[in-house]
């Protein structure tokens, strides 16, 4: 039988793997190795955790360094927008609280 993995590369984007299996366990197998092979090249935040991130800059205009390594390149991107327009629309010099100043 034929297995069809999807594997989510962006919003509307994903990368297809078709591959012949005898059984379902293997069709199984071939969907995991591929997803972690993906994610070992730097696939990026899953989708729950790119929302938690995503939610919490916004919030916090702050990050783990842990979350930005696994970052895919389109995710850092949009955080280095966010963090631009933020700091146009609401200049240093403006701010009662600097949310970007680093705590120690």
């Amino acid at each position: 039988m034929k297995a069809i993995t999807r594997i989510s590369t962006g919003e509307y984007e994903y990368l297809e793997i078709q591959e012949e299996v005898s059984s379902v366990d293997e069709a199984i197998q071939l969907h995991n190795r591929a997803t972690s092979v993906y994610k070992a090249q730097g696939g990026g935040l899953d989708q729950k955790d790119w929302n938690n991130a995503l939610d919490g800059y916004i919030t916090l205009g702050t990050m783990p360094a842990d979350i930005g390594e696994r970052m895919s390149k389109a995710q850092s991107w949009m955080i280095s927008e966010l963090d631009k327009s933020a700091r146009r629309v609401n200049p240093p010099e403006k701010r009662d609280i600097d949310y970007y100043k680093k705590t120690t």
